[in-house]
């Protein structure tokens, strides 16, 4: 029950929505790239992100200096709520 709060929460703050909805979209993005077309600050977007990738929605790579975000590999497992 808990994992289903945890997604509820991350879905329901436009902010985040619009940062999902971006990555879906672009496949990958870094913080940068959803600052400029957010018009949001970056601690702000990197607060929002730390929060999504806590239930398992996106993971990130680092290239060089820059984070790369994208969404999971496995997306079936992140929604599962019997965990």
């Amino acid at each position: 029950m808990e994992r289903l709060v945890q997604l509820v929460k991350v879905f329901s703050d436009i902010n985040r929505f619009k940062i999902l909805i971006l990555v879906l979209r672009e496949q990958e993005v870094c913080v940068c790239e959803i600052c400029g077309t957010l018009e949001l600050s970056q601690p702000f977007i990197s607060r929002h992100l730390k929060q999504i990738r806590e239930v398992d929605i996106l993971e990130s790579t680092q290239e060089g200096k820059w984070v790369i975000y994208s969404l999971t590999e496995n997306p079936d497992s992140t929604f599962n709520m019997l965990d």
